[in-house]
């Protein structure tokens, strides 16, 4: 599996978070606090696995094209978001940090061992998570909207392991 075929399931895993959500609260009032969060969703001073352990790279295939960037925005318009939705799917932080660092996007990732793509899913469905308890949301409602956003997170680290040839099923550290 190519770094970018990794990105184009978390961008929709984000995505079907994003309309679970927009289903749970109202696509406006989503927008709203989506907004309202807004660049506040920083990241932690964890850094991504893939810039820490070059071991989950099997080899490197030819330098970053268009073409890959072609397949993402391809995936992105698939998923069928409304403008807003898809405007905050591009600005998925965790996305971005993957985007906007020198990883070559056609890298194949390693798909076994203690630096495998399950590693790697792990770590998006932690931050996933993290994410979503970042919206600013009654404590009740939060309990909903937490559940809610996990599901497709779940669903994506189940079929990357699948993917694999791993099980899917297992906990999440």
């Amino acid at each position: 599996m190519r770094l970018v075929d990794f990105l184009i399931h978390l961008l929709e895993a984000h995505a079907g978070t994003l309309n679970r959500l927009a289903a749970l609260l109202g696509e406006d009032s989503l927008t709203e606090l989506l907004e309202m969060s807004g660049e506040s969703r920083v990241r932690d001073d964890r850094k991504l696995l893939l810039h820490q352990e070059p071991q989950y790279f099997n080899k490197t295939l030819p330098q970053k094209s268009a073409s890959v960037y072609a397949e993402l925005e391809s995936a992105v318009r698939s998923f069928n978001l409304a403008p807003t939705l898809e405007f905050h799917l591009w600005t998925y932080p965790y996305y971005r940090a993957y985007i906007e660092s020198s990883l070559d996007l056609n890298a194949a990732l390693s798909s076994h061992g203690e630096a495998g793509i399950g590693r790697l899913a792990d770590e998006a469905f932690l931050d996933a998570r993290a994410w979503a308890r970042t919206l600013p949301l009654s404590p009740d409602l939060a309990k909903q909207a937490d559940h809610a956003a996990e599901v497709p997170w779940i669903k994506f680290r189940a079929a990357l392991l699948k993917k694999t040839g791993q099980r899917p099923l297992g906990s999440v550290f």
